[in-house]
């Protein structure tokens, strides 16, 4: 609350900043996954933020109601695309440290959920592309 007290419309929590604490680390395959999926969506999407998936994210009324209000796809990519809309209409964004403890139960599975979501990400980059394209044309 602190960082929308200093002007932050977005604030999200990231495991990969400096002073991140990681009780419980997720075991080294899915952290190196996780890091070429980060740089997979930089390359995608040149967002100023390092860990778009962490989970924890607030928004100020104002920023909640113009991005998801766009807002389209419902899976992993969810988090690119909210993030992506902030950052197109102009939302200042804060991404701070988070005490974080991996849950050995998670339903992401690298297996099945990998290749579809990359397939999402391109998609969702070709569709804001060609709106953005449409956007610039038409004034």
């Amino acid at each position: 609350l602190k960082a929308v007290d200093d002007g932050a419309e977005i604030v999200i929590a990231s495991r990969d900043l400096p002073k991140s604490v990681l009780v419980i680390p997720q075991p080294f395959h899915r952290r190196l996954v996780g890091k070429l999926f980060r740089h997979f969506i930089q390359i995608l999407f040149q967002l100023p933020i390092i860990d778009t998936q962490c989970g924890f994210k607030l928004f100020t009324r104002n920023a909640a109601h113009e991005i998801f209000r766009r807002q389209k796809t419902l899976g992993f990519t969810f988090d690119v695309e909210i993030l992506y809309w902030g950052k197109i209409l102009g939302f200042k964004t804060v991404e701070l440290p988070v005490h974080w403890i991996n849950r050995l139960s998670s339903r992401v599975s690298l297996a099945r959920d990998l290749l579809p979501t990359i397939r999402e990400l391109v998609l969702l980059r070709i569709q804001f592309h060609k709106n953005l394209k449409g956007a610039n044309t038409e004034t």
